[in-house]
């Protein structure tokens, strides 16, 4: 809760310092009182017309569960609301226009959600976005949207990120798994064994016969040696291989002759074993 709790008073402070009145109040319905209710053109100083107002915390009807009896969303929703309305229109500097789908699409998940902003999780947000699938498609990216460039990068949520999970697909259990490599749709591409010893052979036997020989030797040695994808290969950096010596704890003396081979992943801009 602190980095939401954070982020209303940050933008609470920036709406004091504009002179913004910050609390608002709003009828039974929902609507802000005239006196209260924010003219974004007036905000930037823009006089020229079309006003586009936030004026409004009422339920989205269209799109509200039918167990709640509210009309005005939750308090928590409202301070969300206002505290990206002041980010948007005067740190991002958006229009006052590309704003306001913003606030109407932040509306529509206040009214489905039974939580606040800073307990919703990847289910939480599941559920709102296949309600409103139901009712309107279309809306599903934007919705997303919200997810990804507001919660997320906001860690508003102690359960953020939340966008990498919304795309899960569920993977269907209907068709058992195969425990044999063969057994696949295009089976007939498969390899046959004696290739793999063929190439094994090749590997260790013959001496490659240019410098990109030896890089393909090398790349397939350790396809052969770690079963990793060829993707993973060709990110491992140059020492990648290390030999551990491995020790009986007892009498200090190594078990095998061998050794333990570990393989270095990189991670970022460090190392990882």
């Amino acid at each position: 809760m602190n980095n939401f709790k954070n982020y209303i008073l940050e933008m609470k402070k920036l709406a004091q310092i504009k002179k913004i009145k910050w609390d608002i109040e709003v009828d039974k319905n929902g609507v802000v009182l005239s006196e209260d209710r924010w003219n974004l053109n007036e905000i930037i100083g823009n006089n020229t017309r079309p006003f586009y107002y936030l004026s409004s915390f009422e339920l989205v009807d269209k799109f509200r569960l039918n167990n709640i009896e509210n009309v005005i969303i939750s308090n928590n929703w409202i301070e969300l609301i206002k505290a990206v309305t002041i980010e948007k229109i005067l740190i991002d500097k958006i229009k006052p226009n590309s704003i306001m789908p913003i606030i109407f699409n932040l509306r529509v998940i206040a009214s489905i959600a039974t939580k606040p902003p800073y307990d919703m999780n990847p289910e939480d947000f599941l559920k709102v976005i296949n309600h409103i699938e139901k009712i309107d498609s279309l809306k599903i990216t934007a919705i997303k949207s919200i997810v990804k460039h507001i919660f997320d990068i906001k860690f508003l949520s102690k359960f953020c990120p939340i966008y990498p999970y919304l795309n899960i697909k569920k993977i269907s259990s209907s068709t058992p798994l195969s425990n044999q490599i063969d057994k696949r749709d295009s089976a007939d591409k498969i390899p046959e064994n004696n290739y793999f010893w063929e190439l094994v052979r090749i590997l260790y036997t013959e001496e490659p016969k240019s410098f990109f020989d030896f890089i393909r030797f090398s790349q397939l040695k350790l396809l052969v040696l770690t079963g990793l994808r060829i993707s993973e290969i060709t990110s491992l950096p140059l020492n990648c291989i290390k030999k551990h010596n491995v020790l009986d704890k007892k009498s200090m003396k190594k078990i095998n002759s061998m050794g333990q081979l570990v393989i270095i992943f990189p991670l970022n801009t460090s190392q990882k074993n």
